[in-house]
């Protein structure tokens, strides 16, 4: 490999840049060749097949669908360049659609909080100046997918008071959320994407009601957990501001 171009070195999201390798068979026989490209941490192969002292000059496509500078480089080469991404079409964003995928692990039963999460995200992002559409809309110009893992939490407590019984009961009185954001662009699939945690602890002291025999009749069950509790629209509101600055 001599030489390594790459036109335009300034991109938009979206774009589509050409990478061309120069390459040369300093042997002395037929040979076929790899040319392996890193584009920012994604592979371009292309195989070529070149004849004692032939040079020859691939060239490969890629679609920009970052938001952030990256690298270009040659495989087992000296060869790279940094392409600077700019973020100009991410202002023709105006309408987001919401798409919420949701697992609890600990919950056996059929169990949902969309509605929660979509209206949650929805005024989020309109009091960033957006205009949110349901998972069903056919007109938008980008979507966020919202993946949430939601872990119900336990610990033991014993009732207290002129209740009959004191035995320890596992109540599920604290909840964990791992949400992941990705803003997909239509013309350029995903462009971001980043995972937060969040969690509502157990508190020490619980005041529920009990039945005749001193027992909790709520947090019982894993379905009771406080995930409505757990606040993580700060984090959306971060994965935003990284992208547009607001």
């Amino acid at each position: 490999m001599t030489n390594l171009h790459v036109t335009p070195s300034e991109v938009d999201v979206g774009d589509t840049i050409t990478i061309s390798v120069e390459v040369e068979n300093v042997g002395d026989g037929k040979g076929a060749y790899t040319v392996s490209v890193n584009c920012g941490g994604e592979r371009l192969n292309k195989e070529v097949t070149l004849v004692p002292q032939e040079k020859k000059v691939v060239f490969l496509e890629y679609t920009v669908c970052t938001i952030e500078d990256f690298k270009i480089g040659v495989a087992g080469e000296p060869l790279e360049t940094t392409i600077k991404v700019k973020r100009d079409k991410l202002e023709e964003i105006k309408t987001i659609r919401v798409v919420i995928e949701e697992s609890y692990p600990e919950i056996k039963k059929r169990f949902s909080l969309r509605s929660f999460y979509y209206y949650t995200c929805k005024k989020t992002l309109e009091s960033k100046g957006f205009t949110v559409v349901s998972e069903e809309a056919s007109q938008y110009d980008a979507t966020l997918f919202v993946e949430i893992e939601g872990h119900a939490l336990s610990t033991q407590y014993s009732s207290s008071g002129s209740t009959l019984y004191t035995l320890p009961q596992t109540l599920y009185t604290g909840a964990k959320i791992n949400i992941t954001f990705s803003l997909s662009v239509l013309d350029c699939g995903v462009i971001k994407k980043e995972e937060f945690s969040e969690e509502k602890s157990c508190p020490e002291t619980v005041y529920v009601h009990v039945n005749e025999i001193g027992f909790a009749t709520e947090y019982t069950n894993p379905s009771d957990a406080p995930f409505k509790e757990v606040h993580w629209e700060q984090d959306l509101i971060v994965f935003i501001n990284d992208i547009w600055g607001r």
